[in-house]
């Protein structure tokens, strides 16, 4: 025990483990702005790296808030971790929100899965590397602004922290911030040639709610249309797109109506060969459209699930074995073969930080290829070469991996007889 007037010496002793912590965090720290706050917790130490933070600060019993910050979280449902942890309390009926709701993080509006129980709420998302999880008790998500802090360590001594910058506000198409994320990673270098590279696209998110447009189930068409027929009988109906809906900064196509997309799936090997396996429907604006029902010698497992999709606009990066990336050495045999993942990484901190969470499929942007880059093979069904061609969807409704592409230059034109589509299987 010290002198009088001195902190005893079991609370120095917790004061120094607090700094070394604190100071072992090599990763943004988030808090909320203008709060007194304390340790409430961490993940490694002891000599192994520090993985986790949580920062908390109480008004009273029933009125706190605790933020955690983790670098290198697994791969979980925001949303499904939500629900599960209010569920735990079992004091009230979990509630969580049917679409990502935005957080304010250091001055940007950043999306966050939430789900809520009494007067709990829980909120999670991602920024960069690190994912940030919210608890909190008798407060108002909307009065609240995380901010990262300057120095973690500091908080021992000052309890009120001092803050890094806030961030500009920004355009999520501004490819600026492919370069950002790609910061103090192996691939920095590569930073402003992927960011050059990046190409927007609209995620198709699943949808609790009546949607204009939707993956599967039985399409709505005009009275006069007929269901495509390919050489395996009645095609399978994969999507119908509102056209009106669609964000016009990324969407090239045409701008009214409704595309109805079928494909030519093979039932039994549950594949797509050679060309015309295709069907485009372009139904205009105004046309009054009804339920057509599955034919009757479609394939029972060419009936996919109907899963209602509202769109998401954010940025896509190619895969390390796309044609012009090629040249970075990331691809197979390349000569940094071992960044491979590091590409990975960046893509899927991207897709955090836009939301695309659950997405059920994906128009425009670069294709993520589930094995081979087909762009080539497709676009050589039409004489067309890869580079004037893009994807015009993707998605996993098929349980394999589904690609519609067409000419860049026919979406312009609201031209989608040149389409062409094939299956890859994991």
């Amino acid at each position: 025990m010290g002198d009088e007037g001195q902190k005893p010496d079991w609370e120095l002793a917790w004061e120094a483990e607090q700094r070394e912590v604190l100071a072992g965090a090599n990763f943004s720290v988030f808090a909320p702005e203008g709060l007194r706050l304390e340790l409430s917790g961490w993940g490694g130490g002891d000599r192994e790296p520090v993985q986790s933070l949580g920062l908390r600060h109480e008004f009273g019993e029933d009125q706190w808030i605790d933020v955690e910050s983790e670098i290198d979280a697994h791969d979980v449902s925001f949303e499904d971790e939500a629900a599960h942890y209010l569920g735990r309390l079992g004091d009230a009926r979990v509630e969580v929100a049917s679409d990502l709701r935005p957080l304010r993080v250091d001055g940007v509006d950043r999306l966050f899965a939430f789900a809520s129980a009494g007067d709990r709420w829980l909120a999670i998302g991602t920024l960069g590397d690190v994912t940030i999880t919210v608890q909190a008790r008798g407060m108002d998500a909307e009065d609240l602004h995380l901010r990262a802090l300057a120095d973690p360590a500091q908080l021992v001594d000052a309890g009120i922290p001092e803050y890094g910058p806030c961030k500009p506000d920004r355009d999520v198409l501004a490819p600026r911030r492919v370069a950002e994320l790609a910061d103090a990673t192996p691939i920095e270098d590569l930073g402003a040639k992927l960011a050059g590279f990046a190409r927007g696209g609209l995620a198709l998110l699943m949808s609790a709610g009546t949607e204009s447009s939707w993956i599967g189930g039985e399409p709505h068409l005009p009275a006069d249309a007929l269901w495509p027929d390919g050489i395996h009988g009645a095609m399978t109906f994969v999507a119908q797109l509102s056209l009106a809906d669609l964000d016009s900064s990324v969407w090239t196509g045409p701008t009214s109506g409704h595309l109805h997309v079928f494909c030519d799936i093979e039932p039994d090997s549950r594949s797509i060969e050679g060309a015309g396996a295709c069907a485009i429907l372009h139904s205009p604006a105004g046309a009054e459209l009804s339920v057509c029902h599955f034919p009757s010698d479609l394939h029972e497992d060419n009936r996919i699930p109907q899963r209602m999709v509202k769109q998401r606009a954010g940025l896509t990066l190619p895969d390390e074995d796309a044609p012009l990336m090629r040249p970075l050495g990331l691809g197979f045999g390349g000569e940094r073969r071992s960044d491979f993942e590091e590409l990975w990484k960046l893509k899927e901190r991207l897709r955090a930080e836009q939301g695309w969470h659950h997405a059920a499929g994906q128009l425009l942007g670069w294709p993520t290829w589930q094995n081979d880059d087909n762009m080539d093979y497709l676009a050589s069904l039409r004489d067309g070469q890869a580079l004037e061609w893009t994807l015009l969807l993707q998605t996993d409704a098929p349980d394999a991996e589904l690609y519609v592409v067409l000419p860049t230059a026919d979406l312009a034109a609201a031209r989608f007889d040149r389409a062409e589509a094939t299956i890859e299987h994991d």
